[in-house]
């Protein structure tokens, strides 16, 4: 497999990451305040405790998310740092990675 197909690859595992991160941002802002305005309405609600599981779950994802982030991040720096060298990565590429 050529470096710049390798580079493309892990440039798109980390936008991927990086959506579902801000996905998961959402979810959790939305998730938290249903429970509030349940909490308003009726506190003793069984569903509060469900979604706050739901929430915790959520929040567990996202960390774990973010790790793998970090993790891809990390390993596209060696990869390119490796291969920037030997002049294998594309500009275009490198303007991409720039971008991240």
């Amino acid at each position: 497999m050529s470096v710049d197909k390798q580079v493309k690859i892990k440039i798109n595992c980390i936008k991927r990451l990086t959506k579902e991160n801000h996905y998961y941002d959402n979810e959790i802002l939305k998730m938290a305040e249903t429970i509030s305005e349940m909490i308003e309405i009726d506190p003793t609600n069984y569903e509060i405790a469900k979604k706050n599981e739901l929430l915790q779950e959520t929040i567990l994802t996202q960390k774990t998310t973010k790790i793998l982030t970090v993790q891809y991040i990390k390993d596209l720096q060696m990869f390119v740092y490796k291969h920037l060298e030997k002049g294998d990565i594309s500009q275009e590429l490198i303007e991409e990675i720039n971008l991240i």
